[in-house]
């Protein structure tokens, strides 16, 4: 394709480097409330960066708990690893979903360095917070 006077091949590639010869990656992803449905969740949940930090689904009610079982597939890939701040506030989310994620992210507990979670507006008996806090 055409390119402007002065880029290289690399730039073009996105193979370039930033600021100081290291790499750009996104640490922090949120998205616009409304802007997901569960549908579209299984896809953009597996195709999370690496070395995401802080995630939010805040006010993407549509997501509901198909879409937190894809997040919790997401987790169970090893995704949430460098994640330290998780908001689900509003999500849809009942029961079925946050026990998925919830498993998900105990059965990568040593890994974890989660230190926020955001959960207004969910559904989350205690059982399924004491899987959180255990």
């Amino acid at each position: 394709g055409d390119t402007e006077e002065g880029e290289d091949e690399e730039h073009r590639s996105g193979k370039g480097k930033g600021k100081g010869g290291v790499r750009a990656s996104v640490k922090k992803l949120n998205f616009a409330g409304g802007s997901i449905s569960s549908l579209e969740a299984t896809d953009l949940f597996a195709s999370l960066p690496p070395f995401l930090e802080s995630l939010s689904l805040k006010d993407n009610s549509d997501v509901g708990n198909a879409g937190l079982s894809a997040l919790a597939e997401a987790v169970k890939e090893g995704k949430a690893k460098t994640w330290r701040r998780l908001i689900l506030d509003n999500t849809g989310a009942g029961e079925e979903g946050m026990e998925a994620l919830w498993e998900a992210l105990a059965s990568v507990r040593p890994e974890l360095k989660l230190e926020t979670i955001g959960l207004r507006s969910t559904q989350c008996s205690r059982r399924v917070m004491a899987l959180v806090l255990n």
